[in-house]
């Protein structure tokens, strides 16, 4: 068999057998992909040809093919032959991401997909043009190429290509898009360029900007001179000489930064130089005179073209002289300012046009400093003299001095405290004086003496004052102080202030005063202000940290609780009164009559922490009652609040495993009482089963329920040859638990007492049964007119206990069985167990729910025996619905009842206060 291999199908032919072997000869290819497990092979339809094509298979994969020949006769297998289909696809291709940009550029990279042995070549589309195809996995896109971009956005495609492994043909796969955003374009505005003769242009340019403002990058500048490179440097200006007059030149400025790969091109500019006019004019000579003169010295143009007529100094760009003849190269500038740089130009004109020289920069000498003016600033018994300096000095450096001229003409310098200092304070001056003072000011050249400025001293504020003395007496504060050493006048008051705020406390004219309300353990500072007509001077600072008390204003935060855990929380109190040492948290629970289930725990938190979380593992129990009591102290003390709650309910625990006794003539399933109910317990289901031997087969199933109060229930009636097993299921609110005796069977004692009384009763001791009946009817008689009393009685009163239902007067009875027995078989005696469940509506009442036993049934209620009156509460037949029957949940009051078969079997059904039966009397 040969084969013809694409991408996605196989051209399959071979040749006829030798032996057909019959006529009817047809072919048909079976296949299945090559993979563990093996898949079942897929036949193809037959053919009379020798050759077909099977399609829609996957790429690059490896199949099974088999030939099979049929005739008429059957078919024959022929070997099975791998084969693989050709082609691959690249695997899934990433957006490329930006690793480098800059305003002109942006790089772009790509993670290489999964393409086998296949080498990927890639297209790099932006807004569907195509920028890059290659099989690097890396391209940098250059704006300036690309053109007007919407909305400055580029929105790139990449698409990987590998050779499709059958022909010339390629797959492909193609990432998501994905945009970027195009930077603002720079560009550089046309530079601008003087003419300034017939040789010579100046040309200046800005730096590049954009939309938002300049590049801010290093850049290189290039000024192309009818596209001669002529400059290449930082400086945004350039000075073209050399050139020919009334000759037209094209200028152009190129910004460039390698690095970035950035150059930008500004608009060119067309220039013609002058006519004629003179040139090779040389840089003036500038020589300083004085601290204002200079003297400026030029020599004629080198190429005059023509009669000079006039010459003129440019300073800073102004012209400043007057026309100046040709004879007189030199010329002394005045009036200019001290230690000041000017640019000085010579502009020489001839009769076509003018000549400007190259620029000299020279400055004018160092002058005398400039007179400053003080300015006089009172602040208590200190004078502060203060002056502003010069923006700009007559020489490199400047000193002050300050002049105090007394009444006695005694005059006294001060050097402010550094050179340059423009402010001094001046202290120990005499009161009620008048003096002068004023600011020398001093440079290498010389000093100016500033104006004279007077000032009048008055009389002084007090001095010499003690700081205050601090006491606390409660919630108080007593200040005292003493009086001044020097009062320096009449009218002396006090003023005490906090700081750092300065808040005034109190004025007063005394030398004591209480503060009332103070916070305990707060710094306090203090300070005391003396005062007279004159001013206030102040005493030293007194700090006082005020005794801790006790904290206050602390509460506990809800409490967070489930069955078995719980969160107490807190916050810091408000009023803390000190630093917070730590937190006790008291955590108790001891109303359990075991003691070993008692909780009384003592935790100690650090001041940081405002929350403790307990656990099953800490002891914490459901449906129980716990006090937390939190204690916060500092060391003057604690304050505490408490809470109590209860954890909520959970399933029942800890129930052993019950245990069966056999107690005289009855077996008793008992049950240990130290289970933990975690909750109202709201039942206590016990079911009796009894088994055959080796627990091959259930002969019969009874539940009844207990008193919650109750851990032991007793089953009167016994079957010989059968085994008992009892299970006690303790119901709460959450849910159920239960726990499963051993099997037990019973002794040959008790067995044989069981037996016996089997015996009697269906053994036809008739004196004895008699006897049995008569006594028992008396009995049911007296109890019922007894019960219909009281039950008349007591109509309105509220359902009964649960705890204790054995002992009311009045019950119902729940017919449930677990089973479907065996109908009743006469001359047979067999005990039905009877379900005992409690109704959400009557909690006294028991539920018939459904009859054990098939065919048809009439219930019975004997209430009224005392007057022979019998009533159907409800009949079962055979016929009805299985599972209708099972649903019914009929709700009766009985005391007695029978159900009789209608066939005609009997049964007597009597009520035990701990368990009710149902037995069958042939």
């Amino acid at each position: 068999m040969s084969s013809i291999i694409a991408p996605t199908s196989m051209h399959l032919s071979w040749g006829t057998p030798l032996m057909p072997n019959g006529p009817d000869l047809r072919y048909a290819i079976s296949w299945r992909p090559v993979q563990t497990p093996p898949l079942a092979f897929t036949r193809t339809t037959t053919t009379n040809e020798n050759s077909l094509i099977i399609s829609a298979l996957s790429m690059n994969y490896n199949f099974e093919v088999q030939l099979i020949a049929i005739n008429s006769k059957g078919e024959s297998l022929g070997n099975t032959t791998v084969l693989a289909t050709c082609g691959s696809k690249p695997g899934k291709i990433e957006p490329p991401i930006l690793v480098d940009s800059s305003p002109l550029f942006a790089a772009l990279q790509w993670e290489v997909p999964s393409t086998g042995k296949f080498i990927p070549t890639y297209t790099l589309k932006a807004n569907g043009n195509i920028l890059y195809k290659g099989s690097l996995n890396r391209y940098r896109i250059e704006y300036d190429t690309i053109g007007s971009l919407e909305d400055d956005l580029l929105v790139i495609v990449l698409e990987a290509c590998i050779e499709n492994g059958c022909s010339e043909s390629y797959s492909c796969v193609a990432s998501q898009k994905t945009s970027l955003k195009a930077p603002e374009e720079a560009h550089l505005h046309t530079p601008v360029a003087l003419v300034l003769s017939d040789s010579v242009i100046d040309l200046r340019w800005t730096e590049p900007m954009t939309k938002s403002g300049s590049l801010s990058l290093p850049l290189v500048y290039s000024v192309f001179r009818n596209d001669e490179t002529i400059y290449v440097g930082k400086e945004l200006e350039y000075l073209d000489t050399g050139l020919e007059p009334n000759t037209e030149y094209v200028f152009v400025v190129k910004a460039s930064n390698t690095s970035l790969s950035i150059d930008i091109v500004s608009p060119s500019i067309e220039l013609t130089t002058t006519k004629g006019a003179p040139s090779g004019l040389g840089a003036p000579v500038v020589t300083p005179v004085s601290d204002n003169v200079i003297q400026v010295c030029w020599a004629a143009p080198d190429r005059p073209n023509g009669a000079i007529n006039e010459y003129h100094i440019w300073m800073d760009g102004e012209k400043i002289s007057d026309t100046l003849s040709e004879i007189s190269q030199c010329h002394f500038v005045s009036s200019l300012q001290p230690y000041t740089n000017y640019s000085v130009r010579i502009q020489a004109c001839n009769d076509v046009a003018c000549g400007l020289s190259v620029a000299t920069i020279e400055g004018t000498l160092c002058g005398l400093p400039k007179p400053v003016t003080p300015r006089l600033e009172k602040s208590n018994d200190t004078l502060v003299v203060a002056w502003d300096t010069p923006t700009k000095l007559n020489c490199r450096e400047i000193q002050y001095l300050v002049e105090i001229v007394g009444p006695d003409s005694e005059i006294q310098q001060i050097e402010p405290n550094g050179e340059t200092s423009a402010e001094i304070s001046i202290t120990g001056l005499t009161w009620n004086q008048n003096y002068k003072i004023r600011v020398i000011s001093l440079n290498s050249i010389g000093r100016t003496t500033g104006v004279n400025v007077d000032y009048f001293t008055t009389s002084r504020v007090p001095q010499g004052i003690y700081p205050i003395v601090v006491e606390q007496i409660g919630d108080s504060l007593l200040l005292s102080w003493k009086p001044p050493v020097f009062v320096n006048g009449e009218g002396v008051f006090y003023q005490i202030r906090t700081l750092p705020d300065g808040e005034l406390l109190v004025e007063t004219s005394n030398t004591f005063t209480r503060v009332n309300g103070v916070l305990a353990a707060q710094d306090y500072t203090f300070v005391l202000e003396a005062c007279n007509v004159i001013g206030c001077s102040r005493s030293n600072l007194t700090l006082f940290t005020t005794e801790e008390r006790p904290p206050s204003g602390f509460e506990l935060n809800e409490v967070n609780v489930n069955s078995s855990s719980f969160v107490v929380s807190w916050t810091s109190p408000t009023i803390p009164n000190g630093e917070i040492l730590d937190y006790i948290v008291l955590v108790s629970s001891c109303e359990d009559t075991d003691s070993s289930q008692c909780l009384d725990n003592r935790y100690v938190l650090p001041a940081t922490e405002f929350s403790l979380r307990l656990t099953k593992e800490d002891g914490i129990l459901p449906f129980t009652k716990y006090t937390v009591i939190v204690r916060v102290r500092n060391s003057a003390g604690e304050a505490s609040s408490n809470t109590s709650f209860m954890t909520n309910e959970a399933l029942p625990e800890r129930i052993t495993a019950p245990r069966l006794e056999e107690i005289g003539n009855q077996l008793r399933c008992s049950w240990d009482q130290a289970f933990r109910s975690n909750g109202e317990i709201q039942r206590i289901t016990v079911e009796y089963m009894s088994f055959t031997e080796n627990r091959e087969s259930l002969v019969v199933s009874e539940i009844v329920e207990a008193s919650n109060t109750s851990f032991s229930i007793e089953l009167n009636t016994l079957q010989v040859d059968v085994s008992y097993v009892c299970v006690v299921q303790i119901e709460n609110s959450i849910g159920s638990i239960k726990a499963e005796s051993t099997t037990h069977r019973l002794s040959l004692a008790l067995a044989s007492s069981a037996a016996d009384e089997d015996r009697v009763s269906s053994g036809g001791i008739v004196a004895i049964v008699l006897v049995l009946l008569i006594l028992m009817v008396a009995i049911i008689m007296l109890v019922y007119s007894r019960q219909t009393a009281k039950g008349i009685a007591d109509s309105g009163e509220s359902p009964m206990n649960f705890s204790k239902f054995w002992l009311q007067e009045e019950e119902s009875i729940e017919y449930a069985p677990r089973l479907q027995p065996k109908p009743p078989q006469a001359e047979v005696e067999k005990e039905l167990w009877i379900g005992n469940e409690i109704s959400d509506l009557e909690p006294s009442m028991l539920s018939v729910k459904r009859l054990p036993y098939t065919g048809s049934y009439n219930l019975v209620s004997n209430e009224d025996d005392d007057h022979g009156e019998t009533q159907d509460i409800l009949s079962r037949d055979s016929s009805a619905d299985m599972e209708q029957s099972r649903t019914s949940n009929q709700m009766v009051k009985l005391k007695r009842f029978s159900v009789t078969n209608l066939s005609g079997n009997s049964h007597a059904v009597t009520q035990n206060p701990r368990l009710p039966s149902l037995r069958h009397v042939p």
